[in-house]
């Protein structure tokens, strides 16, 4: 079970760094095309590259960068609380200051999507601003 949930993991900070990858700035706030953006993936996997460009999109509209992070991280260990209908933050590991806004950032960001149910379980997102 510990090594599902590890390859899970690992799979989804590998789909979310292709997905970071390949996105452009955004110069509005209008939400992207991301069915468009993951037309060359498989079904199953268009509708995870979906959920993970719009989950990066989504907390980087509202992550306060600032020149003092730059080459900084925080990888953020995230679960789906069908409950509450929102995330909870399990764990991070990186610079405190970039893991402090990342926390905040998935506690304070409205209409986050709920993972697809293949990727239900513990989520790893990476945050590098600047």
């Amino acid at each position: 079970m510990r090594y599902a949930a590890r390859f899970i993991s690992l799979f989804v900070l590998m789909l979310l760094s292709a997905c970071q990858q390949q996105e452009k700035p955004q110069s509005t706030n209008q939400l992207p095309d991301f069915a468009a953006q993951c037309q060359n993936q498989q079904a199953k996997n268009q509708r995870n590259c979906q959920f993970l460009r719009e989950m990066t999109w989504r907390t980087r509209q509202n992550f306060r960068r600032s020149d003092h992070d730059a080459g900084l991280q925080c990888e953020v260990t995230i679960i789906w609380d069908d409950g509450h209908q929102r995330y909870n933050v399990l764990a991070t590991r990186g610079d405190e200051r970039v893991c402090l806004k990342a926390w905040q950032t998935i506690g304070a960001t409205p209409d986050l999507p709920p993972p697809p149910p293949d990727l239900k379980g513990q989520l790893m997102l990476n945050f590098t601003p600047g």
